[in-house]
């Protein structure tokens, strides 16, 4: 065999790396439409004359109103049409019924009928039969960070320390409002808009693709203050207080969706030895920790295990946030930089978003921060690259721009990334490897991922612009074979910005898209963007403000070129080598009081003190009541589950009566009196007694007599237990 040659080598490794991310990242993985496997979808009508306890309305009446729905009549006229009729188990009100009508396995349109009176409630129609994601659905993504009380206050609260008066045309204060503009199309996917909000992310998406290459390629530092107005003591007390705050209202008011649902099951189904699927290996591994701390039952309860992580990543993504703007700047421009980057990312409102919704996206946010971090070792940045690769996949197409670093090409260099690449991803197929091998672990991750189809894209809303699409993954593919290349020469901030245009352009690529992929490019985005602005004063030419000599020195600047500067030097010129004698410890201190470097005064360390004491006995009870709340949740969902299988029963039998010795109702996997399960005392023809059993002590009761269904618990203002004791 010829021997290889390194340049070659590294194109041929360029461009695979390439195609296999654009191939993976063309469906990235997203907020899927499912719901817990323990509250059912929706109850089907075995017969036209089905009729639940407390419907006024049967089955077959409910389809006949439905088929005076224009929609319907329309759609009927077309062609033939499969029709389901069921009671939907995802709605706050369950006394309705639902029709829904799908021609070749899609839904075309569905009609909701109140069950009590025959008035449609609700007809939905296109995409939003199929996707819930794609109705109103206000309070599973975001939750209570949706309310403008919230919103619009974290939005101030990102911009205010980077803004310039003086400099209204700040190029900053742009890209800042850019950001939040993503908040325009939200809005309108919060209202069900689809038509108009898909559309509208791709201008925002097309500004940060340009003006991040923009910053990769031609690179400019300004010289400006990055806080014109703020003092450095106001940011690390704000960034304390958000960082506080955000972790008290994901505990207290929070939903996990099934995103971080699914990685919390699959990380206890790698406990266990079972099988994942439709993310990476390292996904699942990284929840396997939380998962043993807090256990899953087997429901879709308050999943504890979700907040621990979503938490976890998110506070380390702001410890390296900061770890990295020190890396970048030297002395106090480095400290203050980290500061301003962690500030940046808790509070803006897209970082929130997802740890509100408890996803699995924090991880990969900080997962390409580290890699960052370890940007100067190319063993370190493929290893850390590695990790997210075998986590979501995409980032594979970061693998050409992290080979060649900041400019170094030699086949050493390249043989370290790469070899370490290659090895930490292989260990994580083959620790989850199952019994199938390679092709069943392609086809329940990267393979899923790939059929996916959604409206949540220009291209799954309009198959029309698909020939769009592909001219953008030729791009992208382009895009990050060349990113090997050139620049020839690159530092950190390039390199992140880079790294972010490369993640937007893939975004832009992708079939199902959503809000929660803004937290993938945000921090990279934000090392470029305020990486740029350097201290006017900090090595500039301009005399020194003290008397004294100066000293001229030579500075290197992009290109590869020099400039002569100044830099104050005291007049009498005293000798310091004593500073380079004695502890290292002592000699920092003897540099910082030499330089005039100032530290925070009592009085500032006393207000975050306060502060964080003031919220942390906000939180205190909200922590030390989520085991009970846990607990409780349990009960309830016990309780709901065992009232649908009790309710099945109905359906078929007509009474309720003989419930508790029926193998449906007692193999549902709730029927007990132990702790998480429910008991059935009472069931007579027409109503019922359940009793849910906590762990905390309370009981959850759900009596039915007739039409009228009433729900109480033992130990009102405790747990999950409300102060009337009925919930």
């Amino acid at each position: 065999m010829g021997r290889i040659h390194p340049r070659r080598l590294g194109s041929w490794a360029v461009l695979a790396s390439a195609l296999v991310a654009i191939a993976t990242a063309a469906a990235p993985s997203a907020v899927a439409q499912e719901v817990a496997p323990s509250q059912p979808l929706q109850m089907i009508a075995q017969s036209p004359d089905a009729r639940p306890p407390g419907f006024k309305v049967s089955a077959g009446r409910a389809v006949k109103i439905a088929v005076r729905v224009g929609a319907v009549r329309r759609e009927l006229k077309r062609g033939n049409l499969d029709r389901l009729v069921a009671v939907p188990g995802y709605t706050d009100d369950s006394n309705r019924w639902q029709v829904t009508y799908s021609r070749d396995g899609e839904g075309v349109v569905e009609v909701h009928v109140d069950a009590v009176d025959g008035h449609v409630l609700e007809i939905w129609t296109g995409p939003q039969v199929d996707f819930l994601l794609a109705r109103p659905w206000n309070d599973k993504t975001g939750g209570p960070l949706n309310k403008a009380w919230i919103w619009i206050p974290l939005c101030l609260l990102f911009l205010a320390p980077f803004v310039d008066p003086r400099r209204p045309f700040r190029l900053l204060h742009l890209d800042l409002l850019v950001l939040l503009s993503f908040g325009v199309a939200q809005l309108l996917f919060n209202d069900g808009k689809l038509d108009v909000w898909v559309p509208a992310v791709y201008p925002v998406l097309g500004y940060l693709l340009a003006r991040m290459l923009l910053a990769g390629f031609r690179p400019r530092e300004r010289r400006e203050q990055l806080i014109p107005v703020a003092r450095e003591s106001w940011l690390l007390g704000g960034l304390l207080v958000l960082v506080v705050a955000r972790i008290v209202l994901n505990v207290v008011d929070s939903e996990v969706i099934d995103v971080g649902y699914q990685s919390v099951v699959g990380a206890d189904n790698l406990i266990h030895g079972g099988d994942i699927s439709g993310y990476g290996p390292l996904m699942f591994l990284a929840y396997v920790p939380f998962e043993l701390v807090f256990p899953w039952h087997g429901e879709w309860d308050a999943v504890p295990a979700a907040h621990a992580a979503a938490l976890s990543f998110d506070f380390l993504t702001v410890v390296g946030l900061w770890l990295l703007g020190r890396s970048l700047r030297p002395g106090r421009e480095g400290r203050l930089l980290g500061i301003a980057l962690a500030y940046a990312w808790v509070a803006f409102p897209y970082s929130t978003y997802v740890l509100q919704s408890n996803t699995n996206d924090g991880l990969l946010a900080m997962l390409l921060v580290y890699t960052m971090l370890a940007l100067r070792s190319p063993a370190g940045s493929g290893f850390m690259l590695a990790l997210a690769t075998a986590a979501k996949f995409f980032p594979a197409a970061l693998a050409p721009l992290l080979a060649a670093g900041g400019g170094d090409r030699s086949a050493r260099s390249l043989l370290r990334f790469a070899g370490t690449f290659v090895a930490v991803c292989l260990v994580a197929v083959y620790v989850v490897l199952p019994d199938g091998g390679v092709r069943e672990l392609w086809h329940e991750t990267i393979g899923y991922q790939l059929g996916r189809e959604s409206p949540f894209s220009l291209w799954g809303l309009h198959p029309s612009l698909q020939w769009i699409q592909l001219i953008l993954e030729a791009g992208t593919v382009a895009l990050c074979a060349a990113l090997y290349f050139v620049p020839g020469r690159r530092d950190a901030r390039q390199v992140a910005a880079l790294a972010a245009a490369v993640v937007i352009a893939l975004e832009l690529c992708a079939s199902y898209w959503l809000f929660f992929y803004v937290s993938w490019f945000a921090p990279l985005a934000l090392v470029a963007m305020l990486g740029a602005y350097r201290d006017p004063v900090s090595g500039d030419s301009r005399p020194a403000t003290h008397s004294g000599l100066r000293l001229f020195s030579q500075l290197p600047i992009y290109g590869g070129k020099a400039r002569v500067t100044e830099r104050p030097r005291r007049l009498a010129d005293p000798d310091l080598s004593h500073l380079k004698r004695g502890r290292p410890m002592l000699r920092k201190l003897r540099e910082r009081i030499h330089n005039g470097e100032k530290g925070f005064t009592l009085i500032e360390l006393l207000v975050v003190i306060l502060i964080i004491g003031i919220l942390a006995a906000i939180a205190l009870p909200a922590f030390l009541g989520q085991r009970s709340k846990g607990q409780d949740a349990d009960a309830k969902s016990a309780a709901r589950n065992l009232v649908s299988a009790v309710e099945s029963f109905y359906a078929t039998n007509q009474t309720y009566s003989g419930a508790a010795s029926d193998t449906d109702v007692t193999d549902s996997g709730v029927f007990g009196t132990g702790n998480g399960q429910a008991s059935l005392p009472t069931a007579t023809a027409t109503g019922y007694v359940i009793v849910g059993n906590s762990a905390s002590g309370n009981k959850f009761t759900i009596t039915k007599a007739g039409s009228t269904v009433t729900r109480t618990c033992t130990t009102t203002k405790t747990g999950a237990c409300p102060t009337g004791g009925t919930w």
